[in-house]
Order: structure tokens, then C-alpha cells, then sequence
């Protein structure tokens, strides 16, 4: 009749993934060592292809803002305005 159930996440008695990886899965391609290295990186050291997933990574407005910098006229640079777009207005 239009109204709204409670919910808590305390109700989940196991451990609860959205995706989980699966058995066939490939192995994972960057060491702890070597994905903390590449965060440390500027963003303008890497090539386009390797900037726009080194930012992605970080998943900060700053990481995308320097893709930005680096790369205005990348293909992907669309993609990036969209998403700092967006991040813009829920900081707003």
C-alpha cells in the first residue's frame, strides 16, 4: 500500500559480496607492491590509456582533474568530464 519496509544490514548472518570473483577468473596483474607504486605516480607520467586507469583507481576528483590536465583531447576525456560532472554535483 505504498509504504516502506525497514531495513538493516545487520540482518545478514554471512559475509555478503555484490560481485564475487569467479573460479575461472584470471589471477590478479599488479602486486600490492607495484598497485601502490602506481597510485604514488603522477598521473601526466603515465601514458593516456594507463592515466585514465591509474585514475579510475583512485576514484578521486583530483586523480580525474589531473587526467583532465594531462589528456584534454584523449577519447576518453568525455567519459572523465561526465564523471567529474557528476562528482561536482554531490558534492554540491
Amino acid at each position: 500500500k505504498g509504504g516502506e519496509l525497514p531495513w538493516n544490514a545487520s540482518k545478514f548472518r554471512t559475509p555478503f559480496l555484490f560481485f564475487d570473483k569467479g573460479p575461472d577468473a584470471p589471477a590478479q596483474q599488479v602486486s600490492a607492491l607495484q598497485g601502490g607504486a602506481m597510485r604514488a605516480k603522477a598521473i601526466r607520467d603515465f601514458d593516456a590509456r594507463d592515466a585514465y586507469l591509474a585514475a579510475l583507481d583512485r576514484d578521486t576528483l583530483r586523480g580525474y582533474e589531473d587526467f583532465l590536465a594531462a589528456y584534454p583531447s584523449d577519447p576518453m576525456a568525455r567519459r572523465v568530464r561526465a564523471i567529474v560532472a557528476a562528482r561536482r554535483e554531490a558534492i554540491t
